[in-house]
């Protein structure tokens, strides 16, 4: 019992520093530390699993081709040059937003573009209609990336849109979530890739992984059609966002 008693302190004293160095919230600090001392060894597991900050720890890293060692070049360049009041390259409305678009720059690793329309698309009907007009609309690729993608009403429109668009030569690119979209049959992703379309799930759950990915989810929902309409926001495909 003395050495169990021992072993559980030590672990907890190591999680304790641990949450200290290593940077998170202090809110979240304090909430992980009291679940640690009141939850006996539940509260390190809740931790282990839920707790972590995995970003150190890539599941994946970028190939970097030449052609990504260049972008990212040119965008480390736009960066230190954003401040140049006489970079004439630069446009007045990007550079009246000096702190924004560094900010944007630096995070995401991309050059900021002008001239773009955004529409607020207040629920799923109109979400969805959106989507489908625009993919069919496409000429070059679609791109797709779920959280949630549930077989039914919608998932069959998108099946439809997809295996026409594909035959008319149309690139597709699909990604849904392990989790997320863990009750798509593989009937369905039969079908897609029978369609010559890309389909690929992010992080499928594993046993061996499970504890090191249950938590580092892709929340993201994406559509892209030819480089020139994107649509984002909280809708996942799933029918409750049609009948309520």
């Amino acid at each position: 019992m003395t050495i169990a008693l021992i072993i559980y302190f030590s672990l907890a004293l190591f999680l304790v520093v641990r949450l200290l160095l290593y940077g998170i919230r202090p809110t979240k600090t304090l909430g992980w530390l009291l679940a640690i001392f009141t939850i006996p060894v539940g509260g390190m597991l809740f931790y282990y699993v839920l707790g972590r900050n995995r970003r150190k720890n890539k599941f994946y890293r970028l190939k970097k081709t030449e052609e990504i060692t260049a972008y990212l070049k040119t965008v480390k360049d736009y960066y230190d040059d954003i401040d140049d009041d006489e970079d004439l390259t630069i446009p007045a409305p990007i550079k009246s937003h000096t702190k924004l678009v560094k900010l944007i720059a630096k995070n995401s690793n991309f050059l900021p573009s002008q001239g773009n329309e955004l529409t607020v698309l207040k629920d799923g009907p109109v979400t969805f209609t959106a989507i489908f007009e625009a993919m069919e609309s496409a000429k070059k690729f679609i791109h797709i990336q779920y959280y949630i993608f549930e077989e039914g009403e919608l998932a069959d429109r998108f099946l439809s849109i997809l295996q026409k668009k594909r035959k008319e030569g149309v690139e597709v690119r699909f990604l849904y979530d392990g989790l997320g979209s863990n009750t798509l049959s593989k009937t369905y992703i039969n079908h897609l890739k029978k369609s010559g379309i890309e389909v690929y799930g992010f992080l499928p759950i594993r046993f061996k992984r499970l504890l090191s990915s249950i938590n580092y989810r892709n929340h993201r929902k994406i559509v892209v059609v030819d480089g020139l309409t994107a649509f984002t926001g909280g809708i996942n495909v799933s029918d409750k966002y049609l009948n309520g």
